[in-house]
């Protein structure tokens, strides 16, 4: 079971958004955005007059803006380990809990 599962059994399918969910949905925003006025600034730019970008020159362009948002992908992937991670032994120490307190007699 992951997370989004979990998430869907506790809080149901109309749960709100986390704080964290919303922050990068803003984040991601923030980034199309400014992809997308970088893209129109090039294009304007290229219009200009200047002589059109060659085939290695956009070659060249394209794999490094892909190399980036893949960068940008691993961050966010690493984050997600990390934190996933971190909940999982959460939980292993909190049934950990439950079980001792079981074997003791006490109650939950």
């Amino acid at each position: 079971m992951d997370s989004t599962q979990l998430s869907l059994i506790i809080g149901g399918p109309n749960r709100p958004p986390s704080k964290r969910q919303l922050a990068q949905a803003q984040a991601d925003e923030l980034a199309r955005r400014s992809t997308a006025r970088s893209n129109t600034t090039t294009a304007a730019s290229s219009s200009s007059g200047r002589e059109p970008e060659g085939w290695g020159a956009y070659l060249s362009r394209n794999v490094q803006e892909r190399t980036e948002r893949l960068g940008m992908m691993g961050e966010g992937v690493d984050r997600l380990e990390e934190n996933s991670a971190g909940w999982a032994e959460d939980v292993n120490k909190f049934v950990a809990r439950q079980k001792r307190g079981l074997m003791m007699g006490g109650e939950l």
